[in-house]
């Protein structure tokens, strides 16, 4: 199936309208002239996310039309307990590692969730470091063999 020309690629943009996502915003509306942009945005701040969308617009003319409001979670689900611990994302994915190999998950959607701690971040990259390591590596070949 051809793709349709007349598709607009959009991007996905989680950091608005926070200080460093106003700043960027501009910025990659710039960079990719043909994206559209969609915010997620927690729908108690959609007011205040409106407000901003139209100070960018004025500002930045190129940036007129081209950005859309999406309510939902930042925190990429509830902090409930089903959704803790071995079971965030979603049960049989809480170590870091998705269900294609090489696919790694580092977001506010694994354990322990969003925030600014960078946890999340550090425990990927240490079972990356695991998996591609010496010890990764050996017992990779050694379930190859089996």
């Amino acid at each position: 199936m051809k793709k349709d020309e007349t598709e607009t690629p959009t991007i996905l943009f989680t950091g608005f309208p926070g200080f460093i996502g106003m700043r960027l915003l501009p910025r990659i509306l710039e960079l990719h002239p043909q994206s559209r942009l969609e915010c997620l945005v927690q729908e108690k701040f959609m007011d205040a996310a409106r407000s901003a969308v139209g100070t960018q617009e004025a500002a930045h003319p190129h940036a007129r039309g081209r950005i859309g409001l999406v309510a939902g979670d930042i925190m990429h689900g509830n902090m409930s307990l089903d959704q803790l611990w071995s079971a965030r994302p979603v049960l049989g994915h809480g170590a870091y590692r998705g269900p294609l190999d090489g696919l790694y998950m580092c977001g506010a959607g694994t354990h322990p969730g969003g925030g600014v701690s960078g946890a999340a971040g550090h425990n990927c990259a240490r079972e990356v470091l695991a998996d591609r390591g010496l010890l990764g590596r050996l017992l990779a070949r050694r379930s190859a063999v089996r």
